[in-house]
């Protein structure tokens, strides 16, 4: 699988569990591998966009939360 789930949703936030050996987000735009970030944003759609609360590292298995909005 992707390594990425959904766990809640509602029109604030974005609770996922992201698995080990993904990055929350790249700095490099050059990475081969979509982040968790860029696996999120393609599902949510144009609609859309998720930012992140906080990050855990690339070893890390766990659950991460985005904001839906600026002000969240």
């Amino acid at each position: 699988g992707s390594g990425l789930k959904i766990l809640y949703q509602d029109r604030d936030l974005v609770i996922v569990h992201k698995a080990s050996g993904r990055v929350t987000y790249n700095d490099d735009r050059k990475a081969k591998t979509p982040s968790v970030l860029d696996e999120l944003n393609r599902r949510l759609g144009s609609e859309k966009k998720a930012y992140p609360v906080h990050r855990l590292d690339r070893g890390t298995c766990g659950i991460l939360i985005f904001a839906l909005t600026p002000q969240a």
